[in-house]
């Protein structure tokens, strides 16, 4: 309802993304197209692309699931980022309107090209 105030607006930053989360083993094709079938479908997802050495470096002081173990938590953090990896592979084939955008864009990239 907030967002209806505004002429651009963020919902649910990462919601798709963090929905991979959930899973401790990796999906597959079809997994992700009966997820995405069971979500609703945004105007338009943005889906930031950040190269995993990234991602690994932003997320070494997450604690989530650390309470696991050490070798649990090193092996779902890959499933995490295969599945996002699958993500990515897959968006042009999921129905949904979507931005890619790089860890490497500028601010006026983006906007330039959300603009489109």
């Amino acid at each position: 309802m907030k967002a209806s105030f505004y002429k651009r607006s963020v919902i649910d930053e990462c919601f798709f993304q963090n929905i991979l989360s959930i899973y401790e083993k990796e999906i597959t094709k079809i997994d992700l197209y009966k997820i995405t079938q069971l979500l609703p479908k945004p105007d338009t997802l943005v889906v930031f692309n950040v190269d995993v050495s990234v991602l690994k470096e932003r997320t070494k002081k997450d604690a989530v699931r650390r309470d696991f173990g050490d070798e649990y938590y090193a092996k779902w953090k890959e499933v995490i980022y295969k599945n996002n990896e699958l993500f990515i592979d897959e968006l042009d084939n999921l129905y949904i309107s979507y931005t890619l955008i790089s860890n490497q864009e500028d601010f006026d990239t983006i906007i330039e090209k959300y603009e489109k």
